[in-house]
């Protein structure tokens, strides 16, 4: 490997794009680590800088390791065969993780839509090592047409809490979404007239209407003595 490529291989890992806003118990730790620094520094206690440095360093830490609980992980979804407009369904999300040895914890996904994350996610505990989890979350649109996703965003707060890092993955992909299902009334079904059905000696049988008009043909049981059609039906 030239020295170019492990270069620009050491900035994608420097330089990743990810956001990482501080969780509202990481807040009150940032203000306790900065008071704690600023009282150790005029004071010039060593106890003090030795408390001061170990706040730091789990800093530090959460950062590292939220890092590599999001690195070299897969997402996919599911989509389900048809979306109606206001009607409940569920979306398959399956998540791999591609590195060898190391586990990630804790780490939650979200569909986007314009770069925004829908106010649906799922989570995955523990994903070990070369292992692949599915899982999926409840939703529903409330107009049909055709709904555009952009991709997702993988985010997880391990190891403290302190952070919440997070970072965006394009997969855009486009929903096609029903007419909603509804009800037919009662009163729209009345004039229709309800279908019988009759068994024929040649072992055919077809639904009859009440007005004499045989709607369907062929059928796979045995005729019967009494089974002649009615008067008016016809055959196929």
């Amino acid at each position: 490997m030239s020295l170019g490529a492990v270069a620009a291989k050491v900035l994608r890992w420097l330089t990743p794009r990810r956001r990482f806003p501080p969780t509202r118990e990481g807040w009150w730790f940032l203000v306790a680590t900065l008071l704690l620094g600023l009282a150790a520094i005029n004071a010039g206690l060593n106890l003090l800088f030795l408390v001061w440095g170990m706040m730091l360093f789990l800093v530090l830490a959460s950062g590292v390791l939220s890092e590599l609980c999001l690195r070299h992980l897969v997402v996919t979804r599911k989509t389900p065969p048809a979306i109606h407009a206001s009607a409940p369904y569920l979306m398959g999300i399956a998540l791999s993780n591609r590195k060898r040895r190391l586990p990630s914890f804790s780490v939650e996904v979200e569909d986007l839509v314009a770069g925004r994350p829908l106010d649906k996610r799922c989570y995955f505990l523990k994903l070990p090592a070369g292992r692949t989890q599915e899982t999926a979350y409840r939703h529903q649109l409330s107009q049909r047409g055709r709904h555009q996703l952009t991709g997702f965003r993988l985010s997880t707060k391990f190891p403290f809490g302190l952070i919440q890092k997070s970072r965006d993955v394009v997969d855009p992909q486009e929903l096609l979404i029903y007419p909603a299902l509804v009800r037919v009334p009662e009163s729209l079904l009345r004039g229709f007239p309800r279908p019988t059905a009759w068994a024929g000696r040649n072992g055919a049988r077809a639904a009859v209407t009440s007005s004499g008009c045989a709607i369907t043909a062929r059928a796979t049981i045995r005729a019967t003595s009494t089974g002649d059609p009615p008067r008016g039906a016809g055959s196929r």
